[in-house]
């Protein structure tokens, strides 16, 4: 039993006197059950309202707490795979590079032009490996805002 019943049942006994010179048997059990419930009612209404900030608040800080351990996990994974990516993409333009000397030497024509070619095929690349992150962020964003 709680404290509030343990509370209740005491007021109740208090009020029993009045009930009894003022309600016939029958009605005495029934009126004293409802004003029972009533009052307890009335109790926990008054106590959420009361602490109803409170308790939001608290509820917000332990939230935000597990968002932060969150927040702070993907960005020490984050860092790692960055880190990680940033050494294999070194490596690829190192061989990138490799395969442009190569050409290069292969191609009896002029040089600077195997490199304005190579390079602006690369750079059309990134170009449209940008434009489809670009549009895929925008309509995820767009899908978003309409929920």
């Amino acid at each position: 039993m709680s404290k509030l019943d343990e509370i209740l049942d005491a007021l109740m006994k208090s009020k029993e006197d009045i009930i009894d010179k003022n309600a016939t048997d029958k009605d005495k059990d029934e009126l004293i059950t409802a004003l029972r419930e009533r009052i307890k009612s009335e109790v926990i209404q008054e106590i959420k309202l009361e602490y109803k900030d409170e308790i939001v608040a608290e509820a917000n800080n332990e939230i935000q707490k597990c968002i932060n351990k969150e927040k702070i996990k993907q960005l020490k994974s984050l860092m790692w795979n960055g880190f990680i990516i940033a050494f294999l993409v070194g490596l690829a333009i190192n061989q990138i590079t490799e395969i442009i000397t190569s050409l290069k030497d292969l191609v009896p024509i002029n040089v600077n032009i195997v490199t304005l070619i190579v390079s602006v095929v690369l750079i059309v690349i990134i170009v449209l490996m940008y434009l489809y992150q670009f549009i895929k962020d925008a309509i995820e964003t767009w899908n978003v805002i309409k929920k």
